[in-house]
């Protein structure tokens, strides 16, 4: 195991003063009244003519007088007896000096060491990409103070263009350059998040449902959607609350506001995407991308104010979607609900997130929806992708049968193989497909489920 920096130069000086005191003859036995020669110590009061008082010792005369005056007779002189009797001659004492100036002299005198002052503010540094985007933000109403001291505090090199460049790769499928997210603060949840599961898998998710009976009976009551429905749409969006986002919601939507022309995104090593792409199909995207994310930062910035989030580690999607249920900063007025009852919509409370999720559904069709189709047509205004419909019927499904008694907690298995089953099964081994896929289950339609509440 090697030694820290510290311990090593410590041993070698402490190795060479060895050396130098064995190759050192040994002194004539000192005078008698040697003995009662005073020792070096450092003085307390302060020393004339503005010298270190740090530095000052008493000279064998009595004198206060600076270490540095002193020859190396009197040095000599001054050395304890304890060093005499070990045989360390003036050669050995001036080497001992040198260390004992290195070690501790040097490190003691004030001014010798440059050390931060105490309660000095932390110097942040507003990243300049960023200053026509504050500059609209301004013109809307938003405090420029304000907006210049949260996004310095993302960094100076906060920008990027990769946000655009994500959704322009999903888009035309032409890859860009990658998120480096070493240039922004670590995404944190905010103060006061509790994970609704410890450990997710879906015997857990279970246990929670009906933990919690009267709270989905409420949100069924009122919404109309079944809670295995509403806990599928958390488990697929963000495992439950375990990822809560990889990005920064804020650095990501400003990002996409700032990033509006073909010149934005060719920034940053991005030119290889711009090139691939025609120029008009582009410019009509980057605006219509860039105006829409523009409309979401100013929702998250009224968000994270009303309730007194630090947007700057504030967690999200790539998109800057937030919170267990994954809302848009935008539906937070529309569809926001206060499930907890403490006077605030806050989509990292689990109750505030279920009622939310419920109530987009109901708010999109839900009630009248018969059938997988009609159902898979609703869930795909929450996200407008196909598969995540399905994976969300599917889930929700296979909770159902579970909670039914249909099939065991321990030995559900997922089939399909999709990257979210896989995802699961990960996280829970109970999910890992054993043997041939399972028939399709049968399903009784959507209608009263308060028969699975009891």
């Amino acid at each position: 195991m090697s030694r820290p920096p510290a311990r090593r130069c410590a041993a070698a000086l402490t190795a060479l003063l060895i050396f130098a005191l064995s190759l050192a003859p040994q002194p004539a036995a000192p005078a008698a009244d040697a003995e009662a020669l005073p020792a070096t110590r450092i003085q307390a009061r302060p020393a004339a003519n503005g010298a270190d008082p740090d530095a000052m010792v008493n000279a064998p005369d009595g004198r206060l007088v600076p270490e540095d005056a002193l020859s190396m007779a009197e040095r000599e002189a001054l050395c304890p007896a304890a060093y005499r009797a070990l045989g360390v001659g003036a050669m050995q004492l001036r080497l001992l000096m040198e260390i004992r100036k290195i070690l501790f002299i040097e490190r003691l005198r004030p001014g010798r060491i440059e050390t931060p002052p105490v309660n000095e503010p932390v110097r942040v540094e507003l990243d300049p990409a960023w200053k026509p985007l504050l500059e609209r933000l301004a013109k809307d109403g938003f405090d420029p103070a304000e907006l210049e001291a949260l996004f310095a505090r993302m960094g100076p090199e906060s920008y990027s263009p990769a946000f655009m460049a994500a959704k322009i790769t999903e888009l035309y499928g032409v890859i860009g350059v990658g998120i480096n997210r070493d240039k922004a603060p670590t995404p944190q949840a905010p103060p006061g998040y509790v994970q609704p599961v410890p450990d997710v898998t879906i015997g857990s998710c279970l246990a929670f449902m009906k933990e919690h009976e009267k709270t989905f009976e409420d949100i069924q009551r009122q919404h109309g959607v079944p809670r295995q429905v509403v806990l599928a749409i958390l488990l697929i969006e963000t495992s439950f609350g375990l990822n809560l986002g990889k990005e920064i919601a804020l650095r990501a939507l400003a990002s996409m506001a700032a990033t509006g022309t073909p010149e934005a995104l060719a920034a940053n090593g991005n030119k290889g995407q711009v090139a691939r792409i025609s120029a008009s199909r582009l410019v009509s995207t980057l605006k219509d991308k860039s105006d829409w994310a523009y409309k979401e930062l100013k929702a998250l910035l009224r968000y994270g104010k009303d309730n007194n989030f630090d947007l700057t580690v504030l967690p999200g999607s790539v998109y800057g979607a937030i919170g267990l249920c994954q809302f848009m900063p935008s539906n937070l007025a529309t569809y926001g609900v206060d499930g907890d009852k403490d006077g605030s919509v806050n989509l990292f409370s689990v109750a505030d997130a279920m009622y939310s999720a419920a109530r987009y559904l109901e708010d999109n069709g839900w009630r009248g929806a018969r059938g997988d189709a009609a159902r898979r047509r609703v869930i795909m205004t929450y996200n407008h992708d196909g598969y995540y419909a399905s994976s969300v019927l599917d889930t929700s499904k296979l909770l159902l049968r579970a909670l039914s008694g249909k099939v065991s907690a321990t030995r559900l298995a997922i089939s399909g193989g999709g990257g979210l089953y896989n995802r699961y099964a990960r996280l829970d081994p109970s999910l890992r497909r054993m043997g041939p896929p399972p028939r399709k289950a049968r399903v009784q339609p959507l209608g009263n489920y308060k028969d699975l509440l009891k």
